[in-house]
Parts: C-alpha cells; structure tokens; sequence
C-alpha cells in the first residue's frame, strides 16, 4: 500500500502533470550561488512557452553544475505572474536535489515501454519548459519513491502544495498552522528550519521541514566544547580561548574560500599552527521498525567540492 503523502502527490501530479524546467549552465550557477540556492527562487520565461503551466504543480529542474555534469532537483512551482509584455515570473519552492542527476536516467527510471516511449519523446524537446503527460507524471512519481533519499524531498512538496480549507486531522491542522506563520513573518513556503528538534517516532508536520545546513555551520563556528567565545566578527571569524590557546574559527560557506577550497569552516590553533578545514554534509534518517541510521549519498556538488580541494592541495 501506498503512503498518504505518496497517493496525495500521484493524484496531484495526475491533475497537474510535472513540469520539467531546463537553465542553462550559467543559470545554474547563478542560482547555487543566490541567497536561497535553489531551493527558493524566481526566475522568467516566455508567456509562450508556458501555456498550460499552473501554479502549485510539481516540478523536475536540470541545470549543468559548471562542468561537473547534470544536476536535477525536484520542487514545487508555487506561482506565476507577467512581469514583461513577453515574460513570466515563476516562483520555485521546496526544490532540493534528487537521484537521478539527469534527464537520461530519469528515463532509466521508467519501466513501462509504452510510457518510456512518451517521455523519450518529451525529453527529445530542444525546449527550457516541457510538460509531461499525466501517465509519465505518475509512473515517475511511483519511481523516484523507491529511492529513500528522494522520499522526504517528494514529502516536502506534498507538505508545501496550497490545501483545501477544510482539515480531517491533526496534522492537517498543523500543516494549514505552520504555513499560516511563515506567511505572517513573510517567509516562503518552503523556507529551511533554522533549527528542528523533533522525535524519531513523533507524527508533526514539522517533520516535514528541512534544516538548513548554513544554521549548522554558523552553530559550530561559535560552539566550541572546552572554549569560551571571546571575540566574533561579522566576516565571518571567531576567536576562542582556554588558558594559553587560541583557535580561530572561520565561515568560508558560500565565501570566497568555499569557491576555493570547496570547505565550509576552518579551524586555526593559533598556539600549535595547525588547521583543519571541515566540508558539511547534511545526514538523512533511514528510519526501521528498530532504528534509526544517518545516511549521506555522494552527489555531484561533492564530487565538485573534492575536485577544488584537490586543487587546493
């Protein structure tokens, strides 16, 4: 049997079929390196081109990560408004990366010959925005859940879609509550959680939120076990002390540095002149009847973040 949240978003996506929307690579790059990544962002295309494309759909975003190779996320299109006499604004929310990375593993996923005939034809498009039949759009969704990494992605999209006004259960309630105050403290529907403390085995709909991996790196620049924090800088530096040390704790996270280095924090011993530099990867849960595990799945931004370090070196 199928999940709640997976049969909501396979009737969503019947409705709505996925659209696929394709940035060049220098689009791409632009929006790794906004202020809200990829996850939350606008962008334009022709009135044109977007015939038959509604708001609160699912999306599929590919875009090349600057010679590194395809990069493909899935996210919600959230809205939709003429800016230009020739152009639409377009809002994404709630696009984080998936597995798959491009668009000809995606066809890889579809087992059904009838229907990977159509997306083949689909994808042979030469355009930046395809829309998929509804049959293709179902089956891709079936899919991706089989891959566990792609669940909660799938979850977050299905949490953030605009709910009818009536509600049959309490996390139905919660989820219409948590969207009400984001939208009063105008933050976008899929903004990441500065911080998230919830039970492996509690129901919330705050479980399907993400925590952003900037708030964890900004924690531990300024939490040190056995130091206290004697001076913090704007740029991005702080100075500790216990007895006759001193480490200095760097933020290179989408600085300068990272670009370089491809790392996140780096750590200084003033006294002993040593330094680590430390590269953040967010975990995921794997949860069982039993346990819980952490897991992390190489992506192609690591790979990209390993290659500027092997520069570096």
């Amino acid at each position: 049997m199928n999940p709640d949240w997976l049969t909501a978003l396979k009737k969503v996506v019947k409705k709505k079929p996925i659209v696929l929307f394709r940035f060049s690579e220098g689009e791409w790059e632009s929006l790794r390196n906004s202020k809200r990544g990829t996850n939350t962002f606008t962008f334009t295309r022709t009135h044109e081109s977007l015939y038959d494309v509604r708001p609160n759909t699912a999306c599929l975003l590919t875009g090349n990560e600057c010679g590194q190779g395809a990069d493909m996320h899935f996210g919600l299109l959230e809205s939709r408004g003429a800016v230009t006499t020739l152009e639409t604004r377009l809002k994404i929310t709630t696009a984080q990366p998936i597995v798959p990375f491009s668009e000809t593993q995606i066809l890889g996923l579809v087992t059904d010959n009838r229907l990977k005939g159509i997306l083949r034809r689909h994808l042979e498009s030469k355009e930046t925005v395809v829309r998929l039949s509804s049959a293709v759009s179902v089956h891709l969704i079936e899919r991706l859940a089989k891959t566990p990494s792609n669940r909660r992605i799938l979850r977050a999209v299905v949490a953030n879609l605009k709910s009818p006004g009536t509600y049959s259960s309490n996390i139905g309630l919660q989820k219409d509550a948590v969207a009400l105050s984001l939208k009063a403290f105008k933050l976008p529907a899929g903004a990441m959680a500065n911080s998230l403390d919830v039970a492996d085995d509690q129901e919330t709909a705050l479980a399907e939120y993400g925590i952003h991996e900037d708030a964890v790196i900004e924690h531990d620049a300024r939490v040190i076990p056995g130091f206290t924090l004697s001076e913090s800088y704007l740029t991005g530096r702080a100075v500790f002390r216990k007895d006759s040390e001193i480490l200095e704790v760097i933020t290179a996270n989408k600085r300068p540095l990272e670009n370089a280095l491809g790392i996140d924090l780096i750590y200084l011993n003033a006294i002993k002149q040593n330094i680590v530099m430390v590269q953040y990867k967010m975990l995921e849960p794997s949860r069982t009847a039993k346990q819980t595990d952490w897991l992390h799945r190489s992506d192609k931004q690591l790979e990209k973040e390993i290659c500027k370090k092997k520069f570096a070196e």
